[in-house]
């Protein structure tokens, strides 16, 4: 049985399994080397398949649809692994120990809430045994209320100690998934400072279109 339109669109027959791949990863979160042996498995069986006799091939080609489609699935979560900025090589958590230094660009004006001022950085750069790495990532930041952080403006430059921790969530089952919320974000990290955590540097970030219009 053949859903009428899917023979003359065969990328929509592509979408299906691509985006169960996407979805399968995002729940099970499975590692590269798992992904990647599925991968060299599903293509072997494919070049077995093509060395059959051409009766065969007939009769058995449902196995090399099965393959193809499982196939485009390990395509979507490859590229759901490949955009997650925890695998990529400048991720400032590879290079994170509990005496770092971080440089962080402020990315939002700052949110008062009861007891504290919240916003989100971007980290630029990270000093770990005296040596400066590049990096990126994004993190949570809350300053506590006597601090002069409600002066602070999108795009300054902050030299912060390392007081990350995963980004928390209730725990409460059936009430709204902050930590997963994000996580869809790219943002894993969070961080409480009281005024002698932070310090603001004299260099200023962000993109000028962004900063004029907020």
């Amino acid at each position: 049985f053949v859903v009428p339109g899917l023979k003359r669109a065969p990328f929509l027959r592509l979408i299906v399994p691509l985006i169960g791949g996407i979805l399968l990863q995002l729940q099970y979160s499975w590692r590269l080397n798992t992904l990647l042996l599925v991968v060299v498995l599903l293509l072997t069986g494919l070049c077995i398949a093509g060395c059959m006799p051409l009766s065969a091939r007939f009769r058995y080609g449902w196995i090399q649809g099965i393959c193809l489609y499982l196939l485009v699935g390990c395509s979507g979560a490859l590229l759901l692994y490949q955009s997650d900025i925890r695998h990529q090589k400048r991720y400032f958590g590879k290079v994170l120990a509990d005496t770092s230094r971080l440089i962080l660009s402020i990315d939002a004006p700052l949110e008062e809430r009861s007891r504290s001022w919240k916003t989100t950085a971007t980290v630029t750069g990270v000093l770990t045994a005296g040596k400066w790495q590049s990096a990126r990532g994004r993190i949570l930041l809350y300053f506590s209320k006597d601090s002069t952080a409600p002066a602070l403006t999108y795009g300054q430059q902050l030299l912060v100690v390392n007081k990350l921790q995963p980004v928390g969530n209730s725990g409460n089952p059936g009430v709204f998934d902050y930590r997963q919320y994000c996580a869809y974000q790219q943002i894993f990290h969070q961080a409480y400072l009281q005024p002698r955590d932070w310090y603001i540097l004299p260099a200023d970030g962000g993109h000028p279109f962004t900063r004029l219009i907020l």
